[in-house]
């Protein structure tokens, strides 16, 4: 697939606090726009990328009483850094690592609702972390499923998943996801980019994009990928308020982005 004209839109979500007296060049950008009929699926690869990318939509959404959707392709069970930021130590153990997953679904719960999400709205599939991609490539059909490098697991085994039990293979994923399309009907769909240097942002975008196929009224949704990972983007690093959130160069022609501007109160929360 094309990572470059092919998709119709992408958009440039700005994450960083926008001051008021800040915002000339950013609002050059044409803004995101939601209506009154629409429905709001938001598709983040582990908890945090839904905040990163979305926070500020999510906000508007509910501010507007629109129906939304978060959809977690994994629990985020393969982050060392952040285990050995609890703990002060590695977490190997699968058992234990499976813990650290149900640590990150508790605290995505929490972040969202501080946005105004219920957690009847939050969806986790429960894929395996730093693995999706290999799962694209790899795992298919009569393929053994994946083997996740520290659950050691072959299929969800987290029992307040979607869908327990499910195994780690590429058709899976797509049924999963191909359901909940169905079952909620989204207008507008928010999820990670196919550019992102991140695996698992890449494959939910072609996961997602295959299931799209299968749903009656797919002409009529609009995709918006938001990008997290890319190689010296944004440049500077760190937390700079005052600037702006620019795409990456090398895509700054060929993609039409768009932006979402933060409230002072958006920003705040």
């Amino acid at each position: 697939m094309s990572l470059g004209k092919g998709f119709e839109k992408a958009v440039l979500i700005i994450i960083f606090s926008i001051l008021t007296l800040a915002l000339a060049s950013a609002e050059e950008w044409p803004q995101v726009k939601l209506n009154a009929h629409d429905r709001i699926l938001i598709l983040a690869p582990h908890p945090d990328d839904e905040i990163l990318a979305c926070a500020g939509i999510i906000q508007k959404a509910k501010a507007l009483g629109l129906p939304l959707r978060i959809l977690f392709l994994s629990y985020g069970d393969n982050n060392e850094w952040s285990f050995i930021v609890y703990r002060k130590r590695p977490v190997i153990i699968p058992k234990a690592v499976e813990g650290m997953g149900m640590i990150r679904h508790d605290e995505a719960l929490l972040a969202d609702q501080t946005l105004g999400v219920s957690p009847e709205d939050i969806i986790f599939l429960g894929y395996p972390d730093f693995g999706a991609l290999d799962i694209w490539t790899k795992h298919w059909q009569k393929s053994a499923p994946f083997l996740s490098m520290l659950t050691k697991c072959r299929a969800v085994p987290y029992s307040n998943a979607f869908r327990p039990g499910a195994p780690y293979k590429g058709e899976e994923i797509i049924k999963d996801i191909t359901a909940i399309l169905k079952g909620f009907k989204p207008t507008k769909i928010f999820l990670s980019h196919p550019a992102d240097h991140n695996g698992d942002h890449r494959a939910l975008y072609l996961f997602t994009r295959v299931a799209a196929w299968g749903v009656e009224g797919k002409e009529g949704i609009q995709f918006y990928p938001y990008l997290v990972h890319y190689k010296n983007w944004p440049l500077p690093s760190g937390r700079h308020p005052e600037k702006d959130l620019e795409p990456p160069q090398a895509y700054r022609e060929e993609i039409p982005w768009e932006a979402d501007l933060l409230s002072p109160e958006e920003i705040t929360r």
